[in-house]
């Protein structure tokens, strides 16, 4: 009897201790759930409306409110979204009422001391038997800081654009293989060619110098060391030639070239309106005195 009573008190306090375990593992993973800026949530559904709300704790680092917040309000998660965004969330959200799969989504909240922050929402539904939305559950991140940098990208390439599309001299980014995917109006100007050509052409296209393999090999050069200065002859869309001087630069995390093109001095002298393309003694007394200017 002995026995069998100290097998039971063994029994009963290997589960007491099991209970307590998990118990204890409840708790840790509730706080590492709970000191995530990313929160989770829960959603149930009945009869196509929103009954009730579960937010983690973590949801007062991202949006100031708490838990009893949300589940006292089961649309203050509508609520906080700027109201010119509400619709486009909303009809995006009923698309997992019909089964649909949704993306994430993306966008703005106003949070409880009436700061702005932007979140991604990912949403994973549940239905019945039936195909019947019951629930669905979610993650909330915060991804302020991306958007900023994004936003912070966009004004640096709206800078560069303007300064770029300013600048006398011509410029062009092209690929490794030398396709142009950007060229400024000035080197549309200097060359003939419309914008819409030039984005269709290469580099291959334009020099009238080098064969396609020696621009290759200058391309690879490029790469390896990052810069290049060198002059080259670019043949027009009226089939004129113009000596360039070229300067590379090659951003590395983008796979792209970038190229200033400068007319050389001479080649200036020689588009203006004035002056006739014939080497003669008419035409050198008319561009010596000016060269002669220019220097001094």
């Amino acid at each position: 009897m002995k026995n069998v009573m100290n097998h039971l008190e063994h029994k009963v306090t290997g589960r007491k201790l099991s209970h307590k375990k998990l118990i204890e593992s409840e708790e840790r993973y509730k706080r590492i759930a709970d000191s995530f800026t990313d929160y989770l949530y829960s959603v149930k559904i009945e009869n196509g409306r929103v009954t009730e709300t579960f937010h983690n704790d973590a949801s007062i680092a991202v949006t100031g409110y708490s838990p009893d917040e949300f589940a006292a309000d089961p649309y203050l998660w509508i609520n906080i979204v700027p109201p010119e965004e509400r619709a486009g969330i909303v009809e995006k959200i009923q698309k997992i009422y019909t089964g649909d799969k949704l993306s994430s989504i993306e966008h703005r909240i106003i949070c409880k001391d009436g700061t702005i922050r932007w979140v991604s929402d990912t949403t994973i539904p549940k239905y019945d038997s039936n195909y019947n939305l019951i629930s669905y559950d979610g993650i909330i991140k915060d991804i302020t800081e991306r958007k900023l940098a994004e936003e912070n990208i966009m004004q640096d390439q709206q800078r560069y654009y303007a300064l770029i599309q300013t600048t006398f001299d011509g410029f062009c980014v092209t690929d490794y293989a030398g396709n142009i995917i950007e060229v400024n109006d000035s080197y549309c100007r200097m060359s003939g060619y419309s914008k819409e050509q030039l984005l269709q052409m290469s580099i291959m296209d334009l020099d009238f110098q080098e064969s396609n393999d020696n621009t290759k090999k200058r391309i690879d050069e490029m790469i390896r060391i990052g810069r290049n200065r060198f002059e080259s002859i670019h043949k027009c869309a009226d089939g004129s030639l113009i000596n360039v001087e070229v300067s590379t630069t090659v951003l590395k995390d983008k796979n792209v070239i970038l190229s200033f093109l400068i007319i050389q001095l001479k080649e200036k002298l020689l588009k203006m309106p004035f002056v006739k393309v014939k080497i003669g003694i008419k035409c050198w007394l008319i561009i010596l005195p000016m060269l002669y200017g220019l220097w001094i």
